[in-house]
């Protein structure tokens, strides 16, 4: 993944390139949830994770947690990402 961009709650993190199976440094944010905004780009198409809005949702608690992405293939029109979230 080139260039994962995050957007969660309140703050804004870019990873920056990420290849498959690696894994980033934990990031402070001031709060997040179990989801948020995606965006990376593969093979010159972007890939986009957008949540329509944090409606019923709690924050999550203080601690580490680790959004595993997947990114799936999705043919000539580009790719698609799923999340799964761990706490760590």
């Amino acid at each position: 993944m080139d260039s994962l961009f995050v957007i969660f709650a309140d703050d804004e993190v870019l990873y920056g390139d990420i290849g498959s199976g690696e894994t980033t440094s934990y990031k402070t944010v001031s709060r997040s949830y179990r989801y948020a905004y995606i965006e990376t780009k593969v093979d010159n198409h972007t890939a986009v994770l957008q949540p329509i809005d944090f409606v019923g949702e709690s924050t999550l608690k203080t601690g580490n947690y680790t959004y595993i992405l997947d990114l799936i293939n999705s043919g000539d029109t580009g790719y698609s990402l799923t999340l799964a979230l761990r706490k760590d």
